[in-house]
């Protein structure tokens, strides 16, 4: 993942030099052209690290720094539609896109009375969204391409569920649920590989506004912040084609 990270965080610098050279040669018409719209499937390897995780929520201890941010695997689901700009090698790329992961995990310990040791109780945050990513990008080749945008997210939120008397944590998993932020900005940057109809694409995702700030629980506010970040790996298949293209 750190690899990826440092991979893609570098495509970023080289972007604008790739673009400033393509508008070097590139004509004044930059009059946008429908080149292919299609769908597109892939693997998000997800992590939200905590920026300021609470020690303790009430008789809770939220045990966040005990447990490593293992990367979790999930799937996305996107629409896509891609404009040439003239007879440039820019390009405009708006998606719609499902997506669909976990959170870092971490163990929440509380004591019941009578217990001589602690109870530990697992959560996580699920993470599913609906995405709306504008991507802008640059051919460097025939087949491969550069592309960079920001994005918006819709994150769907967990329903409260009843409180169990015997289980009364699940008090507490209804409001770090509500934790999340509802909406999001985030910023995408990557890499695609074209063969025919079939797109080959490496992303790497940050968000710009944090995936949960605060939690409210029992009448008090603690921190609780956290960020999001993904590598997305997806591979796109081309419903439309130019007859020049095929």
């Amino acid at each position: 993942m750190n690899r990826l990270l440092v991979g893609l965080l570098g495509l970023a610098f080289l972007l604008p030099a790739a673009l400033s050279r393509a508008q070097s040669a590139a004509p004044r018409d930059l009059s946008p052209r429908l080149e292919t719209f299609g769908v597109g499937l892939g693997l998000n390897v997800t992590q939200t690290p905590f920026a300021s995780p609470p020690a303790q929520v009430g008789i809770y201890v939220l045990r966040t720094r005990d447990t490593s941010p293992y990367d979790e695997v999930g799937f996305r689901l996107s629409l896509f539609a891609r404009w040439q700009l003239g007879a440039s090698r820019y390009f405009v790329q708006p998606e719609l896109a499902l997506t669909s992961s976990r959170g870092h995990g971490y163990f929440i310990e509380y004591y019941k009375p009578g217990d001589a040791y602690p109870n530990q109780e697992p959560f996580g945050h699920p993470l599913r969204r609906l995405d709306l990513v504008g991507l802008g990008g640059v051919r460097t080749s025939q087949r491969t391409y550069l592309m960079l945008g920001p994005g918006v997210a819709y994150n769907r939120r967990d329903r409260a569920v009843p409180v169990d008397p015997t289980r009364p944590v699940t008090e507490l998993f209804n409001r770090l649920s509500r934790s999340v932020e509802s909406w999001q900005l985030l910023g995408q940057v990557g890499v695609g590989y074209q063969a025919g109809r079939v797109d080959l694409q490496v992303r790497y995702e940050q968000n710009l506004t944090p995936f949960t700030k605060t939690l409210q629980y029992q009448g008090n506010s603690y921190g609780y912040r956290q960020a999001l970040r993904q590598g997305l790996f997806s591979v796109a298949y081309q419903l439309h084609r130019p007859p020049a293209s095929e």
